[in-house]
């Protein structure tokens, strides 16, 4: 059990390659509550947890939105295979409320090799260009 009190000086969350399951992230709530108290964390790599479900990733992704005091500038999420389109809509609606993410590639919010597909990018950009709090300044598709 981790100690909330403990999470909240980390800046950097790196649950990559952990094969992580959809049921970890069964209760959004406690993922919200552990969120919420991790005022300075910047850094989330998710990369490679190709068991997590369209589900568990909206959680997620939902969490962080719904957190509006996040700092997280850089986000893996590569090598995810195809991407759900509802997961998109969540990233989509994340990006368009994000003030901390400056960029969309390998150094921002990292999307490679997870097949976005040309719907997805659309929705990704609409989202951001229609925003007025997104500090989304460069998106960069070229490994997509």
């Amino acid at each position: 059990m981790i100690e909330l009190g403990v999470v909240s000086l980390w800046q950097v969350l790196d649950l990559s390659q952990n094969l992580l399951e959809g049921s970890c992230f069964s209760s959004g709530r406690r993922f919200n509550q552990l969120l919420s108290q991790m005022t300075t964390l910047t850094s989330i790599d998710l990369n490679q947890n190709p068991l997590l479900g369209p589900a568990a990733w909206c959680t997620i992704i939902n969490a962080l939105r719904d957190n509006k005091n996040h700092k997280i500038g850089t986000w893996s999420i590569s090598d995810q295979q195809r991407m759900d389109p509802d997961v998109v809509k969540a990233l989509a609606g994340f990006l368009a409320a994000s003030r901390a993410l400056t960029s969309i590639g390998e150094k921002g919010l990292n999307l490679i090799g997870s097949q976005v597909g040309d719907e997805g990018w659309g929705a990704i950009i609409s989202a951001v260009c229609a925003s007025t709090v997104s500090s989304v300044a460069t998106i960069d598709v070229n490994s997509e």
